[in-house]
């Protein structure tokens, strides 16, 4: 969510007309991750030296091969808007995905929880009943 929040951001400043090395580490505060917020601001000599941000994201490990590849196709063909727009509904999806993943496996986890629970219960029980007619004899 992170990482869609910091493209949701970017795309917003970048298309009010916000130069690309003003509008990265707003970005990145607004992307609510210390995370990239510590990697972006990391950046600042690369930025203000001129060279491609692209260069800083194909270094960095935080964020992904996809995203640093269709931030370099954006800005060598011009069109970031699109990338950044692909990359947000891609970002968006993922998650989506992601927390329906949670919401089966969650229910299912308790399930065996609550299963491996009555079954030692039961267990527990017929040791402690065995126990005690073994004591008798």
């Amino acid at each position: 969510r992170a990482l869609a929040r910091l493209i949701l951001a970017l795309d917003s400043l970048l298309n009010s007309g916000i130069g690309v090395v003003d509008a990265w580490p707003v970005a990145a505060e607004a992307s609510g991750s210390s995370r990239i917020r510590c990697e972006v601001h990391g950046w600042t000599s690369t930025l203000e030296a001129g060279r491609p941000i692209s260069d800083a994201l194909s270094n960095s490990r935080l964020f992904p091969d996809l995203f640093s590849e269709a931030y370099r196709g954006g800005e060598i063909s011009g069109k970031m808007e699109d990338a950044l727009g692909r990359l947000r509904n891609h970002d968006e999806e993922s998650a989506g995905f992601k927390l329906e993943q949670l919401a089966v496996w969650i229910p299912r986890v308790v399930y065996v929880a609550v299963v491996f629970y009555i079954a030692s219960s039961i267990l527990r029980f017929w040791q402690g009943y065995f126990s005690q007619f073994d004591s008798l004899l």
